[in-house]
């Protein structure tokens, strides 16, 4: 909006120093030449603001590309962080319940995928346990699907 305005005051300064050097010139051949000059210099008064405007937006347009590539960057590290951070607290809240109910995995891995819709869902989970705990493979694979609705996969090592 400042460009416009600093365009039309210099459009109205330009029209008004025109004007007045207009007046002042005598008549006669020498006022045909003033006038062209004059009319030549109100011509460049107006397209010299056109142009920086275009360039001007085209440099806004600019902006605005690397901008949305930024921002698009910034959504794929936030997603990517909210599926590190659900498989996070899926593990936690496993560990919980295995451990509520006396049962000690080794260890416990999470795989989240980002569906098509911007979804995320729980593709597998993997519980190692002991030689030992193999005996209770049955009560991890009924408690993980009782809470998570997902047949985890039981790996003995």
């Amino acid at each position: 909006m400042n460009g416009i305005t600093g365009s039309a005051m210099a459009l109205c300064a330009g029209c008004i120093l025109c004007s007045v050097v207009g007046m002042l010139t005598p008549n006669g051949k020498s006022k045909k030449v003033f006038s062209l000059v004059l009319g030549l210099f109100l011509i460049c008064s107006v397209i010299l603001p056109i142009k920086n405007a275009v360039r001007d937006f085209n440099n806004l347009l600019q902006s605005s590309t690397e901008n949305s590539a930024i921002m698009q960057s910034a959504d794929e590290k936030l997603k990517d962080s909210i599926i590190r951070q659900t498989a996070d607290n899926l593990v936690l809240a496993l560990n919980e319940l295995y451990n509520s109910e006396g049962l000690t995995p080794k260890n416990i891995t999470v795989a989240v995928i980002k569906e098509s819709d911007d979804g995320i869902k729980v593709d597998e989970i993997c519980i190692y346990i002991t030689k030992e705990d193999e005996v209770n493979k049955n009560k991890y694979i009924k408690l993980t699907y009782d809470n998570t609705k997902i047949k985890p996969k039981i790996i003995v090592e």
